[in-house]
């Protein structure tokens, strides 16, 4: 009876084990799928979120396709929410165009873009403003540098660095200001 008993209980444990050891790796299987699947219909997702009017979204999937250099997928993503009034796409649309490598490069068009989202209150309009201008009107730059600085505390790094020449004090006050209400 002892035997009989020991080997019933050596069969049901190997049973429970082997049945663990499989559902534990079908399930790490799934996760992994998962993952997989995620990371693969992320720019789809942002796609998506593009078309139901999520402007965030459609700069954040311009952006995106600027960096991997997709210049037309970044467009044909940005135009419309810059056509429905998101400034900051319109910068992002802007940057597609004056990129180094951009089919159809139109740095006069990219200048207009963001100046109109910097007339319409976009900090990062006009911060790239600024950087357009750059040293051909230094302190025209460093005054739409300014600008992007009063209004969002996370264009103060560059205003602070940029303005250093200009004015230390000026310069210093921004780089605090960055210090202080960003993560910078």
């Amino acid at each position: 009876v002892c035997t009989c008993l020991r080997a019933t209980f050596t069969l049901r444990w190997r049973f429970l084990w082997s049945w663990s050891s499989s559902t534990s790796t079908l399930a790490k299987s799934r996760q992994n799928a998962r993952k997989r699947l995620k990371s693969k219909f992320e720019p789809l997702n942002l796609l998506l979120g593009a078309q139901d009017g999520k402007f965030d979204a459609c700069a954040a999937a311009g952006e995106m396709h600027i960096n991997n250099k997709d210049f037309i997928a970044a467009r044909e993503i940005l135009n419309p929410a810059c056509d429905s009034g998101y400034q900051d796409a319109c910068v992002q649309y802007g940057k597609s165009l004056e990129a180094d490598g951009a089919p159809g490069k139109d740095e006069k068009r990219a200048k207009k873009l963001y100046e109109t989202a910097c007339e319409k209150g976009s900090a990062l309009g006009c911060e790239h403003l600024g950087l357009s201008i750059g040293s051909s009107a230094p302190e025209q730059a460093v005054g739409y540098m300014r600008k992007a600085c009063e209004m969002d505390a996370w264009r103060c790094f560059r205003f602070g660095t940029m303005a250093m020449p200009y004015g230390a004090k000026e310069g210093v006050m921004a780089l605090v200001r960055s210090c202080h209400e960003t993560d910078m």
